[in-house]
């Protein structure tokens, strides 16, 4: 009888060939996956700034994006008037929340806040994202005076 099939040799051979090159290939993913990650949190980060500037023009209001560089989190506060008193508190509606950064991504800076004012001007200051691994990251900084962010590479030393 002349049989059309593959031996279990041949399966085993064609698994073990799959299994190397799956084996080869997550480092590498892995390293993507990092970049990835590095390049979507100072990418959401630019934007919260950016959403920040234009809601203090807008509502006529201070805003104030604040790091907490230990807990590796950051989140926006809004100018509220109660009384004499010019506090700041949570914002509410699509930012309200506090954002976190992934496990191996750290923030590295001097400034723990950004100001934002009514008149489109923010406080200078920078914060940097980085992920230690590979020992580099995004630097996000604002000019100042004419309230423009920059976003630049950073190797961390």
């Amino acid at each position: 009888m002349n049989r059309r099939a593959f031996t279990l040799i041949e399966l085993a051979i064609v698994a073990a060939l799959i299994l190397i090159l799956v084996a080869v290939s997550n480092p590498l993913f892995r390293a993507t996956f990092r970049d990835l990650e590095l390049k979507d949190s100072a990418y959401n980060i630019s934007k919260m700034i950016r959403y920040a500037q234009a809601s203090a023009v807008m509502e006529e209001k201070r805003y104030k994006l604040v790091f907490d560089f230990e807990k590796k989190s950051y989140w926006l506060l809004v100018e509220s008037e109660k009384g004499t008193e010019t506090k700041f508190e949570r914002i509410t509606g699509r930012f309200k929340d506090k954002f976190y950064l992934p496990r191996d991504i750290f923030f590295m800076g001097e400034n723990t806040e950004f100001t934002f004012l009514p008149n489109g001007r923010c406080t200078k200051a920078a914060v940097s994202v980085v992920n230690r691994e590979k020992k580099k990251g995004f630097e996000i900084k604002t000019t100042g005076m004419a309230g423009q962010i920059e976003m630049s590479d950073v190797k961390e030393k």
